[in-house]
């Protein structure tokens, strides 16, 4: 008996402190609730904001690459050749040439049939096509095309 009133005792003071020391405990806990319900509507309000203001910028770069990619188109030729925006002809605003290796023609026949010589020859060493496009600074897919080409003409 003598042990059921000390355990009883010793819970009533263990419920006395803990009340004391965390009033929370034994509170209904519904100020918690409403302050952090509170904080979320802010935090979605916010959140509403910033994403109507990002949406927002993003509409305008969308627009602007829209307005740029107009006034490219604008500026090139059916040619091929850039032409100068209106009352801007410096090279800031022209742009680089579409074709810049126009200033280094060649005919073609030349140029082709000394690369396709190069390839011929390299292929004879027994190189293999990535390193014939290695040596020679040349897509693999050209250089396969080109013997890919030779072959189909000495069978025909």
């Amino acid at each position: 008996m003598v042990y059921f009133i000390v355990l009883s005792l010793g819970l009533a003071l263990g419920v006395l402190i803990c009340a004391v020391m965390r009033p929370a405990l034994f509170t209904k806990g519904q100020s918690n609730f409403q302050s952090m319900e509170l904080m979320f509507e802010q935090f979605m309000e916010e959140l509403e904001v910033k994403q109507e203001a990002w949406r927002q910028e993003y509409q305008r770069a969308m627009e602007e690459m829209e307005r740029l990619k107009t006034a490219d188109e604008e500026r090139v030729s059916p040619t091929g050749n850039v032409v100068p925006l209106q009352g801007k002809a410096n090279s800031e605003t022209a742009g680089p040439p579409v074709n810049q290796w126009a200033h280094q023609r060649r005919s073609p026949r030349t140029l082709s049939s000394t690369r396709t010589k190069q390839v011929f020859d390299l292929a004879e060493q027994q190189l293999q096509p990535e390193d014939i496009a290695k040596e020679l600074q040349m897509g693999k897919g050209e250089v396969e095309l080109i013997l890919q080409l030779k072959m189909h003409r000495s069978r025909t």
